[in-house]
This record gives C-alpha cells, sequence and structure tokens, in this order.
C-alpha cells in the first residue's frame, strides 16, 4: 500500500510530458525503442498494425528498422515488409528490399517506394515488380495518383494473361 501512494505521489508531481525538450541538434536521437508494435484502430476493428525491430525518433524524422505493416483497406489485407522506412515531413519512404504483398496475390517488390501524404501519391524511382494471376509488370520508376486513380511508368514491360475460352 505504502508503494502505491508513495507512486501515485511521485506520478502526481510530475510535469506533462513536453516534446519541447527534443534538442536542436536534428542529428541527434532523441528517443530510441526496441521491438515496437502500434495499432491503428478505427471505430470497430483494428485498421493497422506497425512492427519494427528498432525505432529511433529524431526532430525532423522517424526511423524505423525491420519494418512490418499488416493493413486493412478497401477490402484488401496488405502485407509490408521492408528493412528501413523513413518519415519526414509528408513522405513516408520504405528503403532496403520493400515487399508488398496483398491478399488476391498481387506482390510488389524494389528496392524503394514512397507515400507521399499531402498529394495522396505513391512513387517509386527505382526498379520494380508487380506479379499478379493476370500479368506480371516491371519497370524503372512511376507515379501512382490515388485520387485520380491514375499511373505513370517509367520503362514498363507487362506481361498480361488474356482470359481463356
Amino acid at each position: 500500500m505504502t508503494i502505491f501512494l508513495t507512486m501515485s505521489l511521485f506520478l502526481f508531481l510530475q510535469e506533462p510530458y513536453d516534446m519541447e525538450y527534443l534538442k536542436k541538434d536534428a542529428s541527434i536521437a532523441n528517443i530510441y525503442m526496441q521491438n515496437m508494435k502500434d495499432y491503428e484502430i478505427s471505430e470497430d476493428k483494428i485498421t493497422r498494425i506497425t512492427t519494427s525491430k528498432e525505432s529511433i525518433k529524431y526532430k525532423d524524422r522517424d526511423i524505423l528498422i525491420g519494418v512490418r505493416v499488416l493493413s486493412y483497406e478497401n477490402d484488401f489485407i496488405y502485407d509490408v515488409k521492408s528493412n528501413l522506412a523513413e518519415h519526414q515531413d509528408d513522405i513516408i519512404t520504405l528503403k532496403d528490399y520493400v515487399v508488398i504483398k496483398r491478399n488476391d496475390n498481387t506482390v510488389f517488390r524494389s528496392n524503394e517506394i514512397s507515400y507521399d501524404r499531402l498529394n495522396n501519391k505513391i512513387f517509386c524511382d527505382t526498379y520494380f515488380e508487380i506479379k499478379n494471376p493476370n500479368y506480371y509488370a516491371r519497370g524503372e520508376g512511376f507515379t501512382y495518383d490515388l485520387d485520380k486513380k491514375s499511373i505513370i511508368a517509367n520503362q514498363i514491360n507487362v506481361d498480361y494473361e488474356m482470359e481463356k475460352k
């Protein structure tokens, strides 16, 4: 009972958590975590689970190492894996062996892909592959506008299987 009262008093006297303590030198990490797991919850279900082996928070960016994201969006389940993720300003970039699998057997592979949250666009400036039961696409980069549902791809090759009769 004494320990409980002492802890309660200690917590009561603490200042609220304040992000102003962040160092002015953006190259110095402010928070370091291992084996991080984050849940995003909507009104009635878990919509995203993000895990990482390491998470480092700097003043101007976040870095996740050994990332896996399970996401439930628009009737699809996405399984995203990357060795490194960086979130800076409104850009989230997955780097170093990125694999995105969707529950309709579509698989995306590249060394880097980014999401621009402000403009709602996904872009890739390097070699990529997309395999699906109906097609196999590869190219040297693309920009996909999620609002317009339009894609601009560079040096793309697509093998597409037509319906069999």
